[in-house]
């Protein structure tokens, strides 16, 4: 079974948004689960703010529908035992205001990166999702104006 979920390409300047992993200490965007009935967009939004306080952004664009499956190490985890992993479509949102920025209790630190340096430190088991991210189509044409 993969859960429904969203993720956010929150570009500043060319730069990309990166939280530390309260629990793993691990880099990741911000992503999480669709609530019942919500569309992914309003799933977009709602997680951009609550994970980063971001909320002045364009948004750009979104992917289709992307999955990836959950390593054994992850499925020991009695809360993710039933699941295979996590199927996603991700939104690309320009970020106007990085003064705006209020972690919840997700991440415990922040930055902005270049895309290669996400996809180099990303865990291992999403790289291929993130990969996916930044070579889709969408992401090549945010690239030639940000």
């Amino acid at each position: 079974m993969y859960d429904l979920n969203v993720g956010i390409v929150a570009i500043h300047n060319g730069l990309i948004f990166v939280g530390k992993r309260f629990k793993q200490g691990t880099w990741q965007m911000p992503q999480g689960d669709i609530e019942y009935n919500e569309t992914p967009f309003q799933a977009a939004v709602r997680e951009l703010r609550e994970e980063t306080g971001i909320v002045n952004v364009e948004w750009l664009g979104e992917t289709n529908w992307h999955s990836y499956n959950f390593p054994d190490s992850v499925r020991k985890n009695k809360f993710f035992r039933s699941k295979s992993g996590k199927k996603q479509k991700w939104f690309y949102a320009n970020v106007y205001d990085i003064d705006e920025v209020s972690l919840n209790e997700e991440f415990v630190d922040y930055k902005w990166e270049a895309d290669e340096w996400v996809k180099r430190n990303i865990i291992g088991f999403k790289k291929s999702t993130y990969n996916y991210v930044f070579s889709n189509n969408i992401y090549e044409k945010i690239k030639t104006f940000i």
